[in-house]
């Protein structure tokens, strides 16, 4: 066995080694670079239910909206699912109330990066339950989780 093949095998036996090691202490914490990928997380058992938010922002005139993503805001993505869900938190109030932080800042970003002629800002939801056999309706509705008047909306001048 020549000296490579046998630097190839230390380093395979000690990364095998690394992790029998982490699986028989049974440690929490992440033993570089062994992380927990989500893909040896735990199942959802029957009954879990998630939901699905999507953010829609609506023009003056028409009424007609569009879909606003994270990089249209300029938002990380998982920041941006935080915002919407924290926004969803507060109800369907019309308005903004003083302690809403996560709607005022998407409101912020809105008029920011998406400019000041849209009046409304929709957070629209859709929920999903895990069943037996998988997901029990692969296709449900969307439904108005909230509604907020943009505070600086303008109408596009013609």
């Amino acid at each position: 066995m020549s000296i490579r093949q046998r630097g190839i095998l230390a380093v395979v036996a000690a990364v095998l080694g690394v992790q029998l090691i982490a699986q028989v202490v049974g440690t929490d914490s992440a033993l570089w670079p062994f992380v927990p990928y989500p893909m040896y997380s735990w199942a959802h058992p029957a009954g879990s239910r998630f939901s699905i938010k999507e953010l829609r922002i609506l023009s003056p005139e028409s009424g007609e909206g569009r879909v606003v993503s994270h990089a249209d805001l300029d938002v990380k993505y998982f920041i941006f699912l935080g915002l919407l869900d924290e926004a969803s938190r507060h109800g369907d109030a019309g308005y903004l109330p003083e302690d809403d932080d996560a709607a005022r800042l998407l409101s912020s970003r809105i008029a920011e990066r998406q400019g000041h002629a849209w009046s409304k800002a929709q957070l629209w939801e859709r929920r999903f339950e895990i069943g037996e056999h998988g997901l029990l309706d692969r296709d449900p509705p969307k439904t108005l989780a909230r509604e907020w008047s943009l505070p600086y909306a303008t109408s596009p001048r013609e």
